[in-house]
């Protein structure tokens, strides 16, 4: 069995979530898009812990689930664009500047999600996960994608995200209309099945499938290559920080 074996079960799952948190980002409103990302995020970090059968409480989940990439940076980028672009001029970089975020956005919540499931299969032992754990394996994580680089994955979640047509524009604001009377207050449990279900909805549309289909077939061919290196150093940094607060 390769090593990468383990990582086939749950991978059209973290594909679909990872273009959806993509979708996210087509949102026009500061911050919104990275909340419902990092919502989508959640959701896909719930769903592996349940189906590798690993406990993670609330505060796990959101040292997982907090975005990547500095969005105040991409705010002040924006702002730059509006002052000194003309009309026509700042369209175009602000339209290049989403599918920028948009495949962005997908890549990390792949990355995210493939490092937990890989977690939940292979190095968790012990009880559940709570908050202080979960900030050392998103520190192991981070340390593993800066170091495993591929354009190749750039390239297939691009390609990926334009192939959703209409769903890459309805999604997030459907999701987001849900999202909105969610945050009111702690989402119980009802609640959150909701959202995961109008999740799984958008999962299951056919543009949704023949995207993850497309991702999926691209990414397969990277399994000896990138994968291992992503696991390799992955594994190679958490042992190191468990070690040490063992």
């Amino acid at each position: 069995m390769s090593k990468t074996e383990h990582l086939r079960t749950n991978r059209r799952l973290i594909l679909s979530r990872a273009l959806l948190s993509g979708a996210a980002g087509m949102l026009p409103l500061p911050y919104v898009d990275d909340l419902l990302a990092g919502s989508i995020r959640a959701a896909l970090i719930r769903r592996i812990a349940e189906i590798r059968q690993v406990d993670v409480d609330a505060n796990a989940v959101d040292a997982l689930a907090h975005p990547y990439s500095n969005r105040i940076l991409n705010a002040a980028s924006l702002g730059a664009i509006a002052i000194g672009g003309t009309r026509r001029v700042m369209r175009k970089l602000a339209v290049s500047f989403l599918l920028v975020r948009r495949v962005d956005e997908s890549v990390q919540t792949f990355q995210l999600g493939t490092l937990f499931d890989h977690y939940c299969a292979k190095q968790h032992v012990g009880p559940g996960l709570d908050g202080n754990r979960a900030l050392m394996l998103r520190q192991s994580m981070e340390h593993a994608i800066r170091q495993a680089r591929s354009e190749a994955i750039t390239r297939a979640f691009k390609k990926g995200l334009r192939s959703l047509g209409a769903l890459t524009m309805s999604m997030p604001r459907n999701a987001l209309s849900l999202w909105s009377r969610l945050r009111g207050g702690p989402i119980r449990a009802d609640k959150v099945d909701t959202f995961d279900d109008r999740l799984e909805v958008a999962a299951s549309s056919s543009l949704m499938k023949r995207a993850v289909s497309s991702v999926e077939n691209e990414v397969q061919s990277l399994e000896r290559g990138y994968f291992e290196a992503l696991l390799d150093t992955f594994d190679a940094a958490w042992q190191a920080r468990a070690s040490e607060h063992s």
